[in-house]
């Protein structure tokens, strides 16, 4: 809080909780989008995944695997991230 002697200036102190507050809850707000779209790309990824593997299987499977080798399919690999890209995103304000 703002002091002027012994005085407490009561407006300004007011002034300068209320914008904390406010950064405060802006932040909040931003790290909770930040959460929810990491738990997007992780859920888009195990959903891409998932059909990587059951397409996989079913090109191997008997009666698909004769079909698969006439129409030249090939199996998909998996989404993998590199080691290098698996570090933290720096968010800058």
């Amino acid at each position: 809080f703002q002091r002027r002697g012994d005085m407490i200036e009561p407006d300004m102190d007011e002034a300068i909780y209320r914008t904390a507050l406010q950064a405060a809850g802006n932040f909040m707000h931003l790290q909770q989008e930040l959460a929810q779209l990491e738990d997007h790309i992780q859920s888009s990824r195990r959903f891409y995944n998932g059909n990587v593997r059951d397409f996989n299987t079913k090109i191997q499977v008997f009666p698909t695997n004769t079909i698969v080798g006439l129409l030249h399919f090939v199996k998909y690999d998996f989404f993998q991230v590199a080691e290098g890209e698996r570090q933290n995103v720096q968010v800058k304000f």
